[in-house]
């Protein structure tokens, strides 16, 4: 199940939520006082029934992975703890194996908290990988053994006041580098400090202000010789966007608990005029434009077997389409997490996105999936699961339909 709706990942991502593949923090069993090591295995089985993602050549196969993975854990309390996890993932697909790929994920988490009120946290999760789900923009979605490397990281220092106040100064990164020279255009780095002021209206919920500064460098399209398009440093889609929030942050501990964050986007390109053509044989240019922006994950814990989720993510996003520069993505979420008793619990999940492209193309995505999971065992965890996705594009050769079923068991010691 390594495929979730492609912009509710990408608020995911830039979260740095600390995660490795079937790696859920339970009890473990090799302990040396506050150390915990945590070795375990996965297998999943699936039938996809159109593993390129294709709009009219649909091709089917039965999907084996296997995911051996470590978990290093020092705790000391709930505010200071060390995690550090390694997860491989062996994908063999039987009827092609051209497709076949491993995916290699580490992450690391570092938090301290002191009496006094200033606090600390880094996080960072690396992969390298060459699965056929493209990039966060839709890059090669669909081509099998794309090689590629991705890292997010994340870092905050704050301070509690003792007047409701928590200033909290952050950093966040983000690299995409491919193997292949035909994809070097697509490389780029990312910068983004900001600044967030937090005011404790209640117990368990504060109200937020937020700025956040992105600058993104594309590395390899600042010379026409690094790239296969040509790009060189004043044609390059290099921008600083600046995101403003307003918002509410809850407390995991409470009913209702996450972050409602909306606000307005704006986006500085270093250029005017792009290395990419329109249909008419000229350049595309840049547009230095501004839009209302969301990173909204709420949970609402209805009663002690029932809990709810409603994702909003918003974006200004730097279009793969080589006929547009950039689209906006909207995506809405709805979840469930139902207990069936002692052992069974009934996830599911509704998505819908809508991407404007600049140049005119539009997609609609609709997503839906059904996870049954029986917990055997707090180490011994099976799962049953459907996923449905759908898209919908204005451009040619673009929409496709997939169906994907699948059965899992996850084995911790």
């Amino acid at each position: 199940m390594n495929k979730i709706p492609k912009h509710i990942s990408l608020l995911l991502v830039l979260v740095v939520a600390f995660s490795v593949r079937a790696a859920a923090y339970g009890q473990g069993n090799i302990r040396v006082g506050n150390f915990r090591i945590q070795p375990g295995i996965a297998y999943e089985f699936e039938w996809n029934d159109n593993i390129f993602l294709d709009e009219s050549d649909e091709e089917d196969d039965c999907i084996n992975t296997l995911t051996p993975s470590l978990e290093l854990d020092w705790r000391k309390n709930r505010d200071n703890y060390v995690r550090v996890g390694y997860a491989t993932d062996i994908v063999r697909y039987p009827a092609y194996d051209g497709v076949d790929y491993e995916k290699h994920s580490i992450g690391a988490e570092l938090q301290y908290k002191s009496p006094m009120g200033y606090y600390f946290r880094v996080r960072d999760y690396f992969v390298d990988t060459e699965d056929p789900y493209g990039s966060l923009n839709e890059y090669r979605r669909g081509i099998p053994q794309v090689e590629r490397w991705t890292n997010a990281g994340a870092a905050a220092i704050g301070y509690d006041f003792p007047n409701r106040l928590r200033l909290e100064l952050t950093y966040r990164s983000y690299i995409l580098d491919y193997d292949a020279f035909m994809d070097y255009w697509q490389n780029y780095t990312s910068h983004e400090p900001g600044l967030t002021l937090f005011y404790q209206l209640l117990p368990k919920t504060a109200a937020l202000i937020e700025y956040r500064w992105e600058t993104r460098e594309y590395t390899e399209q600042q010379d026409a010789s690094d790239n296969s398009y040509a790009a060189d440093s004043v044609t390059a889609q290099d921008f600083d966007y600046h995101k403003f929030f307003l918002g509410l942050h809850m407390d995991p501990t409470a009913k209702i608990s996450g972050d409602l964050k909306l606000g307005l986007g704006y986006r500085d390109f270093a250029n005017d005029v792009s290395f990419r053509t329109g249909p008419d044989g000229n350049p595309l240019h840049y547009n230095d434009t501004g839009t209302w922006i969301a990173e909204t994950m709420l949970h609402y814990q209805v009663s002690r077997r029932t809990r709810l989720k409603l994702g909003l993510a918003r974006e200004a996003m730097d279009s793969a389409d080589i006929m547009s520069t950039t689209y906006d993505s909207t995506a809405v979420e709805l979840g469930l997490a139902q207990g069936i008793g002692r052992r069974l619990k009934l996830f599911g999940d509704v998505c819908y996105e809508y991407d404007d492209y600049e140049g005119g193309r539009e997609d609609d995505t609709y997503y839906f999936s059904a996870r049954l999971q029986y917990t055997a065992k707090e180490w011994c965890i099976f799962n049953l699961y459907y996923i449905f996705e759908e898209e919908d594009s204005s451009a040619a050769g673009q929409s496709y339909t997939n169906n994907r079923f699948g059965v899992s068991a996850a084995f911790k010691l």
